[in-house]
C-alpha cells in the first residue's frame, strides 16, 4: 500500500514541478519580449540622436528628405533653431537641438537601467527553471 501511495506522491510532485516550470517558461518568454522591445526603443533613440546631429549641421534652406516610414520620404527644407520633442500624451514642445539631445540621452540611460533590471530578472527566472529541471530529473530517477 505504501508503494502505491509513494508512487502517487512522486507523480503529484512531478506534476507540480512541471506546472511551475511551464509557468516560469511563460514568464521568461514575456521577459524576453520586453527585452526585445527595450532594445528596439534604444535603437530608435540612437538613430534619432544621429539624425538630429546630422540635421543640425545642414545649412538653412537646404533640402532634406524626411522619413515618413515604410520607405516613404517627404521633401522639406532645413530650418535652424528649435525642434519639436514629444513630451508625452501627444503633446509637442519646442526644444533646442542640444536640449533634445539631452532628453534623448536621459531616455537612453533610463532604458539601460530598465534593461539591466530586466536582464537580472531573466537570469533569475532561467536559474529557477534550471533548478526545477534538476529536481524533476531526480524525481524521475527515483521512480
Amino acid at each position: 500500500m505504501t508503494k502505491v501511495s509513494d508512487k502517487e506522491n512522486k507523480e503529484q510532485e512531478l506534476q507540480q514541478k512541471l506546472m511551475l516550470y511551464q509557468l516560469l517558461q511563460r514568464q521568461l518568454e514575456e521577459l524576453q519580449k520586453q527585452a526585445t522591445m527595450l532594445q528596439a526603443r534604444f535603437t530608435e533613440i540612437e538613430a534619432s540622436r544621429i539624425a538630429l546631429e546630422d540635421v543640425d549641421k545642414v545649412e538653412k534652406g537646404n533640402e532634406l528628405l524626411i522619413p515618413i516610414g515604410s520607405g516613404v520620404y517627404a521633401r522639406g527644407s532645413a530650418q535652424k533653431g528649435d525642434v519639436l520633442v514629444d513630451a508625452g500624451a501627444g503633446i509637442m514642445t519646442e526644444k533646442s537641438p542640444a536640449e533634445a539631445l539631452g532628453i534623448m540621452e536621459t531616455k537612453k540611460k533610463e532604458l539601460e537601467v530598465m534593461g539591466s533590471k530586466l536582464q537580472q530578472e531573466i537570469l533569475s527566472v532561467a536559474g529557477k527553471m534550471n533548478e526545477i529541471g534538476v529536481e524533476m530529473e531526480k524525481v524521475l530517477q527515483e521512480k
